[in-house]
């Protein structure tokens, strides 16, 4: 279940702090009690460890960002699961995507010459179906590992072919 990491309240007297340094990259799993990040108060410097097992999926906070105690700084998972609930905790910290209205859909079906191709990859668990479409892509757009089953819903991304 993918989850918020928040900012903790490192001493009695924190209210706020800023992330000096990320220790775990997005993608690495981490163990409980391993150093996440260093985080600058206004007193001291601190390290925020991990509360439980899990993989950093997204830091929210870069390096040098200030997060008031409580704020979200990244989100975690434990198997990759909760990839819906992942989507609505990231909703508000991304950009603004166009998303086709039905009636833009349907007069794109309608005119053959222009409507893009679609591609659909299918395969058996754990083939390495999200790992081509990352290399296809040239980023990380969709979450791996040796866990079998973290990708279940269809995912739609707009990709273009490069010309060579």
């Amino acid at each position: 279940m993918a989850e918020k990491l928040l900012m903790m309240a490192l001493s009695p007297t924190m209210s706020e702090g800023t992330i000096a340094r990320w220790r775990v990259a997005e993608g690495e799993s981490f163990a409980a009690g391993q150093l996440l990040c260093e985080v600058e108060t206004d007193k001291a410097s601190m390290d925020y460890e991990a509360p439980k097992d899990a993989r950093l999926l997204k830091i929210l906070l870069p390096q040098g960002g200030r997060a008031a105690v409580g704020d979200p700084i990244a989100i975690s998972a434990e198997h990759g699961e909760g990839v819906v609930d992942l989507f609505e905790m990231l909703r508000p910290h991304v950009e603004h995507e166009h998303f086709e209205t039905d009636a833009e859909e349907q007069e794109l079906e309608h005119d053959a010459e222009h409507a893009p191709l679609k591609l659909a990859i299918v395969g058996r668990p754990n083939a390495g179906k999200s790992t081509l479409v990352n290399r296809m892509l040239g980023e990380e757009r969709m979450i791996t590992g040796p866990e079998a089953g973290i990708t279940r819903d269809s995912i739609a991304t707009d990709w273009l072919w490069p010309d060579p």
